[in-house]
């Protein structure tokens, strides 16, 4: 059963206090957890406070900045010699637009001094996943001693705000589910995510986004960049089975792809690392955008995450599951890359994903 976010009020955010809301787990496999609305204000660090500038996401449009249009609202792409389109999705750009969406963009060339110079984090978390993220956060202090990291709340608990204020390098940002559409409160859908994207795009070019169980193995990124570079500038990690079997396929409808070349392409990992490209933004970050402001293009009528036996007959068959913000994604970078699996990165060079808690890295402490 899905669970919902509660209604919040709509009002004006201040770092020093904050009103907490527990969230369900935004894992794809965790038991779904019950929710309390906490009345208590919880005092925000002087620290957290001073990094951040900014109130709650998503911020309103600044109408005298200049900002990058791109206001197309129909995907299409080529099957068989063809162009075929999807359906409208301009309800999502019209949600967007009412959003701050100035995204920054990488450099065309990379730093030769140092490729890692303008490298952000982000992870997100509600508070039944807090101690995996730890784990997260510590690894990417420890690899990347400086690099700023912002973590966004989807539901923390008090303790666990007060815990993340003595985190070094640690942005806190609260994430507000008022400003988005009810699909948006449903954390099981995973539309949040492509909307912390969204609004991290206004903060930095390049970062890695990175769920609760995703682990940084080293600090050498040069298959990475390398592959940025090759693919135009966003990176998954491999990862099964194939994406035709985890997609509900009235998705299709909106995100219409060559489902003979899809269905030999396994499918990539939930988290990835991304240089923004006019490019990267044209053809895959702002569909994703769109898609996850409607709710029957990221959840179309009957998705689940329950899969029936993955190993039983054509592993590329739709097994009656659906993999939202994945699904969404995986498609759109598939064709991107012209279908060919080979623009992504082997998992176990760079990443690995635990869904316990590991302490391999100590969390630095300020």
């Amino acid at each position: 059963m899905n669970q919902l976010i509660p209604n919040i009020p709509k009002h004006t955010i201040t770092w020093d206090k904050i009103a907490i809301v527990r969230g369900l787990c935004h894992h794809r496999t965790a038991h779904v957890m019950p929710f309390v609305q906490f009345a208590q204000e919880t005092v925000i660090h002087p620290r957290i406070g001073k990094q951040n500038a900014e109130t709650s996401s998503p911020r309103e449009r600044n109408h005298s900045a200049p900002h990058y249009v791109y206001n197309a609202t129909s995907f299409s792409t080529q099957v068989d010699g063809k162009t075929v389109t999807g359906k409208s999705l301009a309800e999502g750009l019209k949600l967007l637009n009412q959003f701050k969406c100035e995204p920054k963009y990488a450099p065309r060339e990379l730093n030769k001094t140092d490729v890692t110079s303008d490298l952000a984090f982000v992870t997100y978390s509600s508070s039944n996943h807090f101690r995996e993220c730890r784990d997260s956060v510590a690894a990417a202090q420890t690899l990347f001693p400086g690099h700023p990291i912002y973590f966004y709340d989807l539901g923390l608990k008090d303790a666990q705000k007060k815990e993340l204020n003595t985190w070094c390098n640690v942005h806190y940002v609260y994430f507000n589910y008022s400003k988005y559409p009810e699909h948006v409160k449903t954390l099981s859908i995973y539309a949040f995510k492509p909307m912390i994207v969204q609004d991290m795009l206004n903060k930095h070019s390049t970062f890695f986004w990175m769920d609760a169980s995703f682990r940084l193995l080293r600090s050498n990124l040069s298959g990475v960049y390398e592959m940025a570079k090759k693919n135009g500038g966003l990176v998954f990690f491999l990862d099964s089975p194939y994406i035709t079997a985890l997609t509900n396929p009235l998705m299709y409808d909106y995100i219409p792809a060559d489902l003979k070349r899809l269905r030999k392409v396994k499918s990539l990992g939930g988290g990835a690392f991304l240089r923004n490209t006019p490019e990267i933004y044209e053809k895959v970050l702002h569909w994703w955008f769109l898609c996850a402001l409607v709710k029957d293009c990221i959840a179309p009528p009957g998705s689940s995450l329950g899969c029936k036996d993955l190993s039983a007959g054509d592993p590329a068959e739709y097994k009656h599951c659906h993999r939202y913000d994945l699904s969404v994604s995986n498609t759109l970078v598939s064709i991107h890359n012209n279908y060919d699996r080979t623009k992504a990165v082997k998992m176990n060079h760079y990443v690995t994903f635990k869904r316990s808690v590991t302490h391999t890295h100590t969390m630095k402490i300020c």
